[in-house]
Protein backbone atom coordinates (compact mmCIF):
# COMPACT_ATOMS: atom_id res chain seq x y z
CA UNK A 1 0.00 0.00 0.00
CA UNK A 2 2.94 2.36 0.55
CA UNK A 3 3.96 4.82 3.17
CA UNK A 4 2.19 8.02 4.11
CA UNK A 5 5.23 10.18 3.36
CA UNK A 6 5.75 8.60 -0.06
CA UNK A 7 2.10 9.25 -0.98
CA UNK A 8 2.29 12.82 0.35
CA UNK A 9 5.40 13.46 -1.74
CA UNK A 10 3.76 11.91 -4.79
CA UNK A 11 0.59 13.94 -4.26
CA UNK A 12 2.61 17.16 -4.02
CA UNK A 13 4.50 16.31 -7.22
CA UNK A 14 1.20 15.73 -9.01
CA UNK A 15 -0.12 19.04 -7.66
CA UNK A 16 2.92 20.86 -9.06
CA UNK A 17 2.41 19.11 -12.40
CA UNK A 18 -1.29 20.13 -12.31
CA UNK A 19 -2.34 16.46 -12.51
CA UNK A 20 -5.10 16.92 -9.97
CA UNK A 21 -6.82 13.55 -10.33
CA UNK A 22 -3.54 11.73 -9.65
CA UNK A 23 -2.88 14.08 -6.71
CA UNK A 24 -6.29 13.26 -5.25
CA UNK A 25 -5.53 9.55 -5.63
CA UNK A 26 -2.13 9.84 -3.92
CA UNK A 27 -3.46 11.93 -1.03
CA UNK A 28 -6.42 9.55 -0.65
CA UNK A 29 -3.97 6.65 -0.34
CA UNK A 30 -2.12 8.57 2.37
CA UNK A 31 -5.44 9.07 4.18
CA UNK A 32 -6.22 5.34 3.88
CA UNK A 33 -2.91 4.60 5.60
CA UNK A 34 -3.24 7.32 8.25
CA UNK A 35 -6.67 8.92 8.54
CA UNK A 36 -5.32 11.32 11.18
CA UNK A 37 -2.80 13.02 8.86
CA UNK A 38 -3.90 16.63 8.42
CA UNK A 39 -1.35 17.27 5.63
CA UNK A 40 -2.98 14.61 3.47
CA UNK A 41 -6.36 16.30 3.84
CA UNK A 42 -4.83 19.69 3.04
CA UNK A 43 -3.12 18.33 -0.07
CA UNK A 44 -6.26 16.62 -1.29
CA UNK A 45 -8.22 19.80 -0.53
CA UNK A 46 -5.75 21.78 -2.64
CA UNK A 47 -6.27 19.36 -5.54
CA UNK A 48 -10.04 19.57 -5.22
CA UNK A 49 -9.86 23.36 -5.04
CA UNK A 50 -7.73 23.45 -8.20
CA UNK A 51 -10.46 21.41 -9.91
CA UNK A 52 -13.03 23.92 -8.60
CA UNK A 53 -14.66 21.17 -6.52
CA UNK A 54 -15.16 23.48 -3.57
CA UNK A 55 -17.50 21.22 -1.58
CA UNK A 56 -14.87 18.46 -1.35
CA UNK A 57 -12.08 20.99 -0.79
CA UNK A 58 -14.07 22.54 2.07
CA UNK A 59 -14.70 19.13 3.66
CA UNK A 60 -10.99 18.22 3.50
CA UNK A 61 -9.85 21.58 4.88
CA UNK A 62 -12.43 21.30 7.65
CA UNK A 63 -11.15 17.81 8.55
CA UNK A 64 -7.55 19.11 8.52
CA UNK A 65 -8.58 21.90 10.92
CA UNK A 66 -10.20 19.36 13.23
CA UNK A 67 -7.14 17.11 13.22
CA UNK A 68 -4.50 19.82 13.52
CA UNK A 69 -6.25 22.31 15.76
CA UNK A 70 -5.28 25.07 13.29
CA UNK A 71 -8.49 27.07 12.99
CA UNK A 72 -7.13 29.23 10.17
CA UNK A 73 -6.88 26.54 7.47
CA UNK A 74 -10.29 27.23 5.91
CA UNK A 75 -9.75 30.99 6.04
CA UNK A 76 -6.28 30.69 4.50
CA UNK A 77 -7.29 28.19 1.81
CA UNK A 78 -10.82 29.29 0.88
CA UNK A 79 -10.91 32.87 2.14
CA UNK A 80 -13.28 34.75 4.37
CA UNK A 81 -16.68 36.20 3.63
CA UNK A 82 -18.10 39.06 5.60
CA UNK A 83 -21.83 39.44 6.00
CA UNK A 84 -23.35 42.64 7.33
CA UNK A 85 -27.05 43.04 8.04
CA UNK A 86 -28.23 46.61 7.70
CA UNK A 87 -31.48 48.48 8.15
CA UNK A 88 -32.92 50.38 5.17
CA UNK A 89 -31.06 53.49 6.38
CA UNK A 90 -27.74 51.60 6.25
CA UNK A 91 -27.19 51.31 10.01
CA UNK A 92 -26.26 47.99 11.59
CA UNK A 93 -29.01 45.84 13.06
CA UNK A 94 -28.28 44.56 16.56
CA UNK A 95 -29.49 41.02 17.27
CA UNK A 96 -30.72 40.13 13.79
CA UNK A 97 -30.79 36.38 13.18
CA UNK A 98 -29.15 35.19 9.98
CA UNK A 99 -29.12 31.64 8.68
CA UNK A 100 -27.04 30.43 5.74
CA UNK A 101 -28.01 27.06 4.37
CA UNK A 102 -25.96 25.18 1.80
CA UNK A 103 -25.99 21.65 0.47
CA UNK A 104 -23.26 20.55 2.90
CA UNK A 105 -23.24 23.07 5.75
CA UNK A 106 -25.53 25.51 7.50
CA UNK A 107 -24.64 28.34 9.86
CA UNK A 108 -26.63 30.52 12.22
CA UNK A 109 -25.51 34.00 13.26
CA UNK A 110 -26.79 36.78 15.47
CA UNK A 111 -25.49 40.23 14.56
CA UNK A 112 -23.88 42.76 16.89
CA UNK A 113 -24.60 46.50 16.96
CA UNK A 114 -22.57 46.98 13.78
CA UNK A 115 -24.73 44.42 11.96
CA UNK A 116 -21.88 41.88 11.76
Amino acid sequence: MGSVSRNLDLGNKYLLAEDYDSAISAFSKAIEIDSMNADAYIGRGDAYKAKEDYANAWADYEKAQELSGDTDILRNKIGATEITVVAPNGSGVDGAAVQLIGSEHSYDFVTDSAGQ
